[in-house]
């Protein structure tokens, strides 16, 4: 619900949402991703433009640029590697085709998917959660707490809870007790 509430906000503040996202992402994960779609006609689409151009089709791959309407395949670019962004719908697809395989493998041999899982869903328990599967998937670090402190009350609990995989109130509980107000959309920085 809150997801859909962001999308309603102005650019900029769409858009440093999404960096915060991408942020916690990294704190989670231990790795910075970039969202990034450059079309033929030179065309930068930034972060915002690309999450709302995916097409809903499970064989379209990529966004359409909002400049040409030509098709833009984005990239999810780490600090070493770029890999193929892909839209929710093909990533609940593909991961119907590696369900079997554990959590590490998909994160070593499958990082397109697993990253683009991420950003969509949080977790792959929630992806595989949209299909209708239920497995316990994504295991947390030890000091999980620790490391989204700095995103409580910045971000909604709702959007914390989906990416650490915790239950919404337990977030809610963890910021009361840190002592951090609660997220407003007027708080949202143009910037970060």
């Amino acid at each position: 619900m809150v997801e859909f509430l962001l999308r309603w906000l102005p650019m900029e503040k769409q858009l440093s949402v999404l960096q915060l996202k991408l942020g916690l992402i990294a704190a989670i994960r231990g790795v910075r991703l970039l969202i990034v779609g450059e079309c033929a006609c030179l065309y930068n689409l930034d972060p915002v433009e690309v999450m709302a151009g995916f097409k809903k089709y499970p064989a379209d791959k990529g966004v359409y640029c909002p400049h040409c309407a030509r098709d833009v395949q984005p990239a999810l670019s780490s600090e070493t590697v770029p890999y193929p962004f892909i839209g929710p719908t093909l990533v609940l697809d593909r991961l119907m085709e590696l369900k079997s395989l554990p959590f590490e493998e998909l994160e070593k041999d499958h990082r397109a998917i697993f990253y683009s899982a991420l950003v969509h869903f949080g977790t792959l328990y929630d992806a595989f959660k949209q299909r209708g599967i239920i497995r316990q998937y994504d295991p947390r670090p030890a000091n999980w707490q620790d490391r989204i402190a700095g995103y409580l009350g910045r971000l909604p609990d709702e959007t914390i809870a989906q990416l650490v995989g915790e239950d919404p109130r337990a977030i809610a509980k963890l910021r009361r007790q840190r002592q951090k107000p609660t997220f407003s959309i007027l708080d949202v920085q143009a910037s970060i």
